[in-house]
């Protein structure tokens, strides 16, 4: 996939991000997911963005190389 595609991706991920969640914004932070399995386990990723806590959410979305990525699907 060429960059061209992934940065239209991207930023359709930053879209639906900002419907869900209009506060997030293109800076630094700390993030934190959260999420149950089928089983009652919980699970937690704490993130640190050192440039936009927004794109680092979008970019979670793209990938599929961590366990967090995955589980965000």
């Amino acid at each position: 996939m060429d960059y061209k595609k992934i940065y239209a991706i991207k930023m359709q991920n930053e879209k639906q991000i900002k419907n869900i969640c209009p506060k997030a914004e293109h800076q630094s932070g700390i993030y934190c997911f959260h999420r149950e399995d089928e089983n009652g386990f919980k699970y937690a990723y704490v993130g640190l963005a050192t440039k936009s806590v927004l794109s680092r959410c979008a970019e979670h979305l793209i990938g599929y190389t961590q366990h967090i990525d995955r589980s965000l699907k």
